[in-house]
């Protein structure tokens, strides 16, 4: 029998429990909570099944997170839309959402303010390559580009691109490379447009377009805070060291648990290593 979609939800929701669970010690009243995030990820576009695992085990390891992760619509098409979002409330409760899904032909404006609503009452938003050709079928109504930081309907051929720091001392970009070259090939998004509240944080040389374009960013979308990036095409990027640090530290920045020096606020960093248990001794 095929299992159903919420029996399949259920059980990325204890893989997820398992891949980063709390440590008794954050459980004390006097210590700081972890960071209760949402991961909302699915598409035809890529292997998501491993990238959700790799983002919630790499960025686990890089602050307090506690995870929770909602998958869905893999072979549903590019009009899909994903359930979730039909709950009024779909981000209650969580003190931020990581975007990496990708649905270009949804179009329907009501469903895309939806998307958009949570965010702009103040729940901050990560959004990862794909996300930024989300929605990007619909006229005349930009939303949701507003809410990004930028406007993108198109990417170069891929290759192996140089990413290089455009605004060094904002906290996010803090112990960033000063190139950053992908360990294979990754795709250069055209942005057409950065919008009035976005800084650009990276860019990466277009050679098809001949110029700079943007690849990380933040941005201010009515109340929330919100980081973006387009790297991320190929698992390998996602896997890579800087990749997970420059994500990781977009999560604690859109949930100011970032200090102006690009290290987490006390209690929110990596958590240590359980300490291991003593040898028994054998028998003489």
């Amino acid at each position: 029998m095929k299992p159903t979609r919420s029996a399949a939800v259920a059980s990325l929701f204890a893989l997820t429990a398992l891949l980063a669970a709390v440590p008794a010690s954050a459980q004390a009243d006097n210590a700081p909570k972890p960071i209760k995030a949402l991961m909302i990820t699915g598409g035809p576009y890529h292997d998501y099944g491993k990238q959700k695992v790799a983002l919630a085990d790499g960025l686990a390891r890089r602050a307090n997170i506690e995870w929770t992760i909602y998958h869905e619509g893999d072979k549903g098409g590019t009009k899909f839309k994903l359930p979730i979002y039909e709950k009024p409330d779909w981000a209650k409760g969580y003190d931020i959402v990581v975007h990496n899904e990708c649905f270009a032909d949804v179009v329907e404006e009501d469903f895309i303010r939806k998307v958009c609503k949570a965010h702009e009452d103040g729940v901050p938003g990560v959004f990862i390559h794909c996300c930024m050709h989300t929605f990007r079928a619909v006229k005349g109504f930009d939303e949701y580009r507003k809410m990004l930081g930028v406007t993108t309907v198109r990417h170069e051929t891929a290759r192996v691109i140089d990413v290089k720091p455009a605004t060094a001392d904002h906290p996010v970009m803090k112990g960033f490379p000063e190139v950053f070259r992908t360990p294979v090939v990754d795709e250069v998004y055209v942005i057409e447009k950065v919008w009035p509240d976005c800084i650009p944080l990276a860019t990466a040389y277009g050679i098809e377009t001949r110029k700079d374009q943007p690849c990380i960013w933040v941005n201010q979308y009515g109340k929330a805070r919100v980081f973006g990036t387009t790297l991320g095409h190929p698992q390998e990027v996602i896997e890579s060291d800087v990749f997970l640090d420059t994500v990781a530290r977009g999560v604690l920045w859109a949930t100011h648990k970032l200090g102006d020096d690009g290290k987490p606020l006390p209690g929110y960093g990596p958590k240590p290593p359980a300490a291991a248990a003593p040898a028994a001794e054998g028998k003489k």
